[in-house]
């Protein structure tokens, strides 16, 4: 066992029970949560449209993180990388979304959200559309999903169908990419992943090749094989990466740490963020922030924590 890497995970799991502790101890109201969400979320806002003047007139960027130049407009804001500063805005909005509801108490349309809070709209909207990050758009369509009912379906179809116009004007070539490796990930083969979309593949792939390499017969399909196995095997089946390259999520929790502790952990973290009232937008949180992303990463133990609070939010409130 690598202390370190154990002390680490420890770190985050304090992290996520004090949060949780102060939260049941704190007076928060609706409203405080509200503006709590929606400051984050303009925060995100400046420091990408700092990002993007830098870009534009050819500035070094600020705050840059995992950039590439032959994709300038694919910027970090204040995640360590676009796909995961999409999925943050993407659940600060759809728990802002949460406190709305609660606060109503009942469900919102997307018209009646626009009229009250158009330029947070318009922000969430300018970060996910411009960001140029396919996970982004992704997440854009399950905040939306929260909008969805029968009343509201056509004007939802409409509003997604005119996103896809701009998305393809914006971002053509990340969209059909990301639209090939959706198709892609449904016949299970990761050679085809990789041709539609290489980066995209990389959250998917580790996992599937980590679990076929799980044995539940033996000893250590149970308990591990031990820290950085993974990165013993995996380069070779991955094309592109360097030797020692490490990924897979909750899956190379399991193969490392073996199968009963990613259990418990997934099946702890999924109770957390589980909300029968919004089971699409909650299970595809938790399949892309957790289950994909693994133990030691801020966005897992923020999506536990956020999803958690839009839960106690709305116990106490009934």
């Amino acid at each position: 066992m690598r202390w370190s890497t154990a002390l680490y995970s420890g770190m985050f799991g304090v992290f996520f029970m004090a949060m949780t502790r102060l939260f049941h101890f704190s007076d928060a109201k609706l409203n405080d949560m509200q503006i709590l969400f929606k400051s984050i979320i303009y925060a995100y806002l400046f420091v990408l449209l700092i990002q993007q003047t830098c870009v534009l007139f050819g500035f070094p960027i600020f705050n840059v993180s995992n950039y590439s130049p032959l994709e300038p407009w694919k910027l970090n804001s204040l995640m360590s990388e676009p796909e995961h500063s999409g999925r943050m805005v993407a659940l600060l909005m759809y728990s802002f979304l949460t406190m709305k509801e609660i606060e109503k108490g009942s469900a919102l349309s997307f018209k009646e959200s626009w009229n009250e809070d158009k330029i947070l709209w318009c922000a969430f909207l300018w970060v996910m559309l411009t960001m140029v990050s396919a996970g982004a758009y992704l997440f854009l369509l399950v905040v939306l999903s929260k909008l969805l009912n029968r009343k509201t379906i056509v004007s939802l179809l409409a509003l997604v169908l005119v996103l896809a116009f701009i998305v393809t004007i914006m971002g053509g070539e990340t969209f059909m990419r990301t639209y090939k490796l959706v198709l892609s990930v449904f016949t299970f083969d990761t050679m085809k992943m990789f041709q539609a979309d290489h980066s995209g593949a990389l959250r998917f792939v580790p996992s599937i090749i980590c679990w076929q390499h799980l044995d539940m017969t033996s000893l250590n399909g149970w308990f591990g094989y031990g820290v950085d196995y993974t990165s013993t095997f995996l380069y070779r089946y991955i094309p592109g990466v360097v030797k020692g390259y490490t990924g897979g999520g909750l899956m190379l929790y399991a193969l490392e740490y073996g199968f009963l502790s990613f259990l418990i952990f997934a099946i702890s973290s999924f109770r957390y963020c589980y909300d029968s009232d919004n089971k699409i937008a909650t299970i595809t949180f938790w399949t892309f922030s957790i289950l994909l992303s693994g133990v030691n990463l801020q966005i897992t133990w923020s999506t536990m924590m956020l999803l958690y609070i839009n839960k106690k939010m709305k116990e106490s409130s009934v």
